[in-house]
C-alpha cells in the first residue's frame, strides 16, 4: 500500500505472490514518479502515482529480493534468487550481471556519487564492487556516433552539429560508422541503419533508418 505523507492509505499494489522489494525512481521524468515493484513471481512492475501499471510485467527468471537506483535514475541494480547482481535500465533492459555470489543476494545498494555497488548474501557474505561504465563510439569523416545511457545511439554531424538520437532498447556494446551507414552491435545482434546517398539533407542532418 502507498501511504501519504501524514500515513493515510492512497492506492494498492495488488499481486498475486508476495512483493517484496520496492524502490522510487529518484528522477521524475515526462511521465511523472515511478514505483519499481520486485515480486516473487519472478517479476518486476513499473507504477505510476495514481496506482497504475506502466507497461507490462518484466519476467526476469529469478526472485527478486532487493533494488537500489542510481542518483540519476536512470540505472538501478537488482539482487534475488539467481545469487547474482544485475545492473539494469529504468525501462527494464537488462545491460549484464555485475558479479555472481555463492548465495542468495538479499540486499544490494548503490554508493552515492561514486560508481559502487555494496551487497550481502544469505550466507553472511558483505561484498563491494566497482562498476565501470567504457566509452563506445565511432567516426567517420564529418559523422561521429556515440553510446548515451548504454542503450542508446546518438549520430552528430561534426560540421553542422546536428545530432540524432537512436534508441536500440539493448545494451549497445559497439558502434562503427562508415559513409552513410552507422551498424551497431547488441546482445544478440548487429542492427544496420543508412541514410539515403542520394539526398544530401538526409546525409548532412543524419537520418538513419533501419534497414538489417
Amino acid at each position: 500500500m502507498v501511504r501519504d505523507s501524514a500515513g493515510g492509505p492512497k492506492w494498492d499494489v495488488l499481486r498475486t505472490s508476495a512483493i517484496w522489494c520496492l524502490e522510487w525512481n529518484p528522477a521524475i521524468g515526462e511521465k511523472g514518479a515511478q514505483l519499481l515493484v520486485g515480486c516473487w513471481d519472478e517479476t518486476l512492475s513499473l507504477w505510476n502515482t495514481e496506482g497504475k501499471q506502466i507497461g507490462t510485467d518484466k519476467n526476469v527468471g529469478f526472485d527478486p529480493c532487493s533494488i537500489s537506483f542510481y542518483a540519476n535514475g536512470e540505472f538501478f541494480v537488482l539482487g534475488g534468487s539467481d545469487k547474482k547482481v544485475s545492473i539494469w535500465t529504468k525501462e527494464l533492459v537488462c545491460l549484464g550481471n555485475v558479479c555472481t555470489m555463492s548465495d542468495w543476494v538479499w540486499c544490494v545498494r548503490v554508493r552515492p556519487k561514486v560508481n559502487c555497488v555494496g551487497l550481502s548474501t544469505n550466507d553472511g557474505k558483505v561484498a563491494l564492487y566497482q562498476i565501470a561504465f567504457t566509452i563506445v563510439h565511432g567516426l567517420h569523416e564529418e559523422r561521429y556516433a556515440n553510446r548515451e545511457l548504454m542503450t542508446n545511439v546518438i549520430i552528430q554531424h561534426l560540421a553542422t552539429e546536428q545530432k540524432v538520437k537512436i534508441k536500440c532498447r539493448d545494451l549497445v556494446k559497439k558502434i562503427s560508422v562508415y559513409k552513410e551507414r552507422l551498424a551497431v552491435q547488441i546482445s544478440d545482434r548487429v542492427i544496420i541503419y543508412s541514410a539515403n546517398p542520394e539526398d544530401e539533407q538526409d546525409l548532412k542532418y543524419n537520418i538513419f533508418k533501419k534497414i538489417k
